[in-house]
């Protein structure tokens, strides 16, 4: 499924939340309460399936205005109405409105939660914890809407090595949660385990004004600290969050970058990387271009750490976008040597490039290091509406010393490194079938996790539903017997809920050097909480 960039929010009109978040086909005359900030009597409400001006079958029926964070939309689901995600447009009387990205899901009739059954784990797969609580109060600990994205990496800490867990949530104004878990047990650490006296916490809250619908993790300083950054379609903007220890005591600041006021539809995809070979990461940020029917060309912004901020050091437009039709070069982005030449390269998504005339091929570019704008290559399928790029990632797949690309369409493509313009995929990593809708809405994530030294790869499908298994499901194809990503497992929810729309598989994640990955239900009801989500811990064994 493809999820395409929005129009944001004009002037201070912002679409947050919904709630209900879906309702099957059929549906007739349901009040959905729609939460946000600058409704204004007179307001309207409307549906449009995600990344698109069509209603999909969605009828609003009459829109009542609460207050200026609150309106009740009555909605009516056709029997044939797309099954999909949905965007709701809040449109006041003055021409002023916002949009909110997949607040809504559309189900298929008859598909009730109560059909649904838990499903084993697979051989050689085990649930060791869970990020979010119940408090003695009967609250989750965290939410809402925990798991929005996620992002693992290893550090020593007090003498003793953890592995540090950024985890998005929008809540009001966006946060990172970050935890500390034991990269053998899987367990919350607490400060008694890894250090005494002065031992960090467990847990940080770091707040920004952006929700985190991307998320990377690296070191911009290279201090050992895993740092991250955030990006956000729904403000437009971007946010690294960097580490730093004082006294034995983990801690971390939020910086808001510069983002050019020349981009639109920021913050699709992130990514951090050793781009100036000095052992600390740039920060890279897409920006998907178009929007509310004006040409803007999609761009990615780099950024590198001063010691006190950030700094925009370049910004590189998409090479073949034409004003007939943006190409959403910026939706993916991934940094990593891909060419052999030792120095890590840019390489972008366009998903809805055209291929020697073939519409919604789509391209993936790679600048090879040192970065330059004039200097790339091109990778594409040539296959129509095939809308290759959509995610990229890259890491040791094939055994030998170069990294291999993957960038995802309907399926994932494979190309081994180091990479030649033009050159075709070597193999194609497929969802089962039936279980393919939502595949990699968010970042796909390559690491060796069953110790082979061969990478294997991780694809959450959050909207995945057939049979008795719904709610989103999570591929871990595996390395197996030297054979490359050999082994496809499929991983359900490990908790069941008929109140909420689950979207066990929305985000997934790695723990690089550890047999840990992290998958995430930003739906999932937690306590008392309506939506709060869940972050589920598991191991390879």
């Amino acid at each position: 499924m493809l999820i395409l960039p929005t129009t944001h929010a004009q002037g201070q009109v912002q679409v947050s939340a919904a709630d209900p978040m879906a309702a099957e086909q059929g549906t007739i005359n349901l009040n959905i309460k729609v939460t946000g900030k600058g409704f204004k009597n007179g307001a309207q409400a409307k549906w449009f399936v995600t990344g698109t001006t069509n209603p999909g079958g969605v009828t609003v029926n009459s829109t009542t205005f609460v207050s200026s964070s609150e309106v009740t939309a009555n909605i009516t689901v056709a029997d044939t109405a797309t099954i999909a995600n949905f965007d709701i447009q809040i449109l006041n009387s003055d021409g002023r409105g916002g949009k909110g990205t997949e607040l809504f899901a559309v189900t298929a009739k008859g598909a009730s939660p109560n059909l649904c059954t838990l499903q084993p784990l697979p051989s050689g797969i085990s649930l060791l914890s869970s990020l979010n609580y119940v408090t003695q109060s009967g609250a989750a600990a965290y939410g809402p809407a925990l798991g929005v994205s996620v992002r693992a990496k290893k550090m020593t800490l007090n003498g003793a090595e953890v592995v540090v867990v950024g985890v998005g949530a929008p809540g009001g104004n966006g946060r990172l949660e970050i935890f500390l878990v034991d990269p053998l047990t899987g367990q919350v650490l607490d400060g008694s385990v890894v250090g005494t006296g002065s031992a960090p916490q467990p847990h940080i809250t770091v707040n920004y004004a952006a929700g985190s619908r991307s998320l990377a993790v690296g070191d911009v300083n290279a201090d050992g600290i895993p740092d991250f950054v955030a990006g956000s379609t729904t403000t437009n903007s971007a946010n690294a969050v960097v580490g730093r220890i004082n006294g034995g005591l983990l801690s971390y600041q939020n910086y808001p970058l510069p983002i050019p006021s020349s981009t639109a539809n920021v913050g699709w995809g992130v990514a951090m990387g050793d781009l100036n070979g000095n052992g600390s990461d740039v920060i890279a940020v897409g920006s998907t271009g178009n929007t509310a029917g004006q040409f803007i060309p999609g761009q990615v912004s780099l950024f590198t750490f001063t010691g006190s901020g950030f700094q925009n050091t370049l910004n590189i437009s998409s090479p073949l976008a034409t004003k007939k039709s943006g190409d959403n070069f910026g939706l993916g982005i991934a940094i990593a040597d891909v060419t052999g030449s030792n120095a890590k390269d840019l390489i972008v998504g366009a998903p809805s490039s055209t291929v020697n005339g073939v519409s919604g091929a789509g391209r993936v570019f790679v600048f090879p290091g040192p970065i330059s704008s004039a200097n790339y290559l091109t990778l594409s399928t040539g296959v129509k509406g095939d809308g290759l790029g959509r995610k990229v990632t890259a890491g040791l797949v094939n055994g030998d010393s170069s990294n291999d690309l993957l960038a995802t369409s309907d399926v994932a493509k494979v190309f081994n490194g180091p990479l030649t313009g033009g050159q075709s995929a070597n193999f194609t990593l497929q969802p089962a079938s039936g279980l393919e809708l939502g595949w990699a809405t968010t970042e796909p994530d390559i690491a060796d996790v069953n110790n082979d030294l061969l990478g294997d790869v991780l694809i959450g499908v959050p909207n995945a539903s057939s049979g008795s298994t719904c709610g989103g499901v999570t591929y871990l194809y595996l390395s197996s017997f030297g054979l490359p990503l050999s082994t496809r497992l499929t991983i359900t929810t490990p908790v069941l809920d008929t109140q909420s729309p689950q979207v066990f598989g929305w985000a997934a994640a790695f723990a690089p050097g550890t047999r840990l990955f992290f998958v995430t239900d930003h739906g999932l009801n937690v306590g008392t909480i309506s939506n709060a989500g869940q972050v589920y811990v598991f191991k390879v064994n």
